[in-house]
């Protein structure tokens, strides 16, 4: 915001309130000066009965109002011209108020008017008027006020044109100044070793009736399902009309609230959302605000399974999708190599996928959701199958905080049919406590697209596929849990009195822990279709099995 001193002229009139006699009733007979009062509105002046001149002298300005400008020839100060005052505009509506700056000899850099004072406070004021430039490139013209200390303050530019009149509109709903008779002021202003002018004309100052969108607008707290807004309030407003879309535009939430806050839960995790906000003023909504936020992802308790079944897949060629809360960390233009879920005749030159897999080709990294624990000591199990197992890296790591993937092992080359390891996370630096889990597929040849399938991706606390515990001087503990895949009811069987957890994917407890001595029913029509974990715990040993309801 640029501010400039107005002079001893302009800071008097600005604190006194003082000018040259129209518009004023207050007449003092004995001095013959005349007080200008605040001018109701709507206030109009298009200068058809102002004094007009092309001479060499002073010019003239409409009462009440005030110049200042930083010449040296009185005759070049703002003022009225006639339509043919000034040869360099043609075609003046009659009179119009000329401001001129330039840096030549008797001209100033800046010229600046500051109209009447107004019987409204500035902040409800708006001015409207008809301006032309001499020449598009060269001036700039600026709306503005008075301030407390005699200075120019900005409001907002108008748009430079130039051979016509053009119409602008400007309004001060947020100006800040406590002085409610502040003034508006025009300030034109050009630094060259030439002078360049604008035409201004029918000048209108009316009370702004706009409905202005709330201010403050802010998310003040999100979470996976949930958000809180709050905002500022507007003048007069009796409620305020609130809406949330989804990014395709699909409306979730349209209420109406009386309060300056709105909390709301019900939201999809991991997912970008806008709201849309406007004040209710005599029962007409006005202008908009607008704010953008992104639900969290949720945390999910261990073990935590992901076997892409439940992900929307995509032909090849097409852009896919990832789970819920995983990332594509390298994004690629083309959206053909960007990981996604594939079925199983989604990639032609990797066979026999079971159902649905993630696709990783050429160079790419995903990042899991974070964990509700350390890293430390957890373990990450996958499938996988290259497409060539001499054309490409398998990495399991993590994402540090400066988005960096480091390597915690790479996984042997295999090709033809899935393989199953399992990585040990541990000897991890402090700074990977928190990290996200990540893979890495990169492809080591430069001219081809060669690619990985994923599948069955697990992280757990103990390897799931150990069977039982060698403890001294006791048998192997066993654990058996049939049918499984299950359309009926299931039976656990265990060789030793345990605790029976059953689990979801999101790590939430579907049955809580039980005892049992040797066997225990699991009821299908407890439970919806799915995958879910079997965790059977004896003294301080746990074991881990994944169970499929069909």
């Amino acid at each position: 915001m640029k501010h400039l001193p107005l002079g001893i002229l302009i800071t008097l009139f600005a604190l006194l309130g003082h000018c040259t006699p129209l518009h004023a009733q207050n007449t003092d007979t004995t001095s013959n000066v005349v007080e200008c009062e605040p001018l109701a509105l709507p206030f109009f002046e298009d200068f058809d009965t102002v004094v007009a001149t092309s001479s060499s002298e002073e010019g003239y300005l409409p009462h009440c109002w005030d110049k200042n400008w930083n010449g040296s020839n009185a005759a070049l100060a703002p003022h009225v011209i006639s339509s043919d005052g000034y040869q360099y505009f043609r075609n003046l509506p009659n009179n119009a108020l000329l401001m001129l700056a330039g840096s030549a000899e008797g001209y100033g850099n800046m010229a600046q008017v500051v109209l009447p004072h107004f019987d409204q406070p500035l902040h409800s004021l708006a001015i409207s008027f008809d301006y032309r430039f001499e020449h598009h490139s060269f001036g700039a013209l600026t709306v503005g006020y008075v301030g407390e200390d005699g200075m120019f303050v900005a409001v907002d530019s108008i748009e430079p044109n130039r051979g016509r009149y053009d119409r602008a509109t400007v309004t001060f709903v947020h100006s800040t100044i406590p002085d409610s008779n502040a003034q508006i002021m025009l300030q034109w202003s050009y630094d060259s070793a030439f002078w360049y002018g604008v035409a201004i004309d029918n000048i209108e100052v009316f009370r702004d009736t706009t409905i202005y969108p709330p201010e403050g607008l802010t998310v003040d707290s999100v979470g996976y399902h949930c958000v809180g807004l709050s905002w500022q309030p507007v003048e007069n407003a009796t409620a305020y009309r609130l809406a949330i879309i989804i990014e395709h535009m699909s409306l979730i939430v349209d209420t109406t609230v009386t309060d300056l806050s709105f909390f709301f839960c019900g939201l999809d995790v991991n997912t970008s959302y806008k709201v849309i906000l406007a004040a209710v003023v005599g029962g007409n909504p006005g202008r908009c605000a607008y704010v953008s936020f992104t639900t969290t992802c949720y945390e999910p308790a261990l073990p935590y399974l992901e076997d892409f079944e439940n992900v929307i897949p995509s032909p090849d060629g097409t852009h896919g999708f990832l789970p819920l809360c995983w990332n594509d960390i390298t994004v690629r233009a083309d959206v053909r190599h960007r990981p996604h879920v594939i079925g199983a005749d989604g990639y032609s030159y990797i066979s026999n996928l079971p159902d649905q897999a993630l696709l990783m080709v050429t160079r790419a990294t995903v990042s899991l959701p974070r964990l509700n624990q350390d890293l430390q000591n957890l373990s990450i199990a996958l499938d996988y199958q290259f497409e060539d197992d001499t054309k490409g890296t398998l990495s399991v790591g993590y994402v540090d905080n400066n988005d960096t993937f480091v390597v915690i092992a790479d996984m042997a080359p295999h090709a033809g049919s899935y393989r199953r390891d399992t990585i040990l996370l541990n000897d991890l630096p402090i700074s990977a406590s928190h990290a996200l889990l990540a893979l890495r597929w990169i492809c080591n040849v430069n001219v081809s697209y060669y690619g990985v399938a994923i599948d069955n991706v697990e992280v757990f606390a103990a390897h799931p596929d150990l069977q039982g515990i060698e403890e001294t001087g006791s048998p192997k503990w066993n654990v058996e849990v049939f049918p499984n895949p299950a359309s009926t009811d299931v039976t656990v069987r265990v060789s030793r009195p345990s605790t029976l957890t059953l689990l979801d994917l999101q790590g939430r407890m579907v049955i809580p822990s039980t005892a049992v001595n040797t066997q225990f029913p699991i009821r299908k029509s407890q439970l919806a279709p799915g995958t879910y974990f079997l965790r059977v715990t004896t003294d301080n040993s746990t074991l881990t099995k994944k169970l499929v309801i069909l």
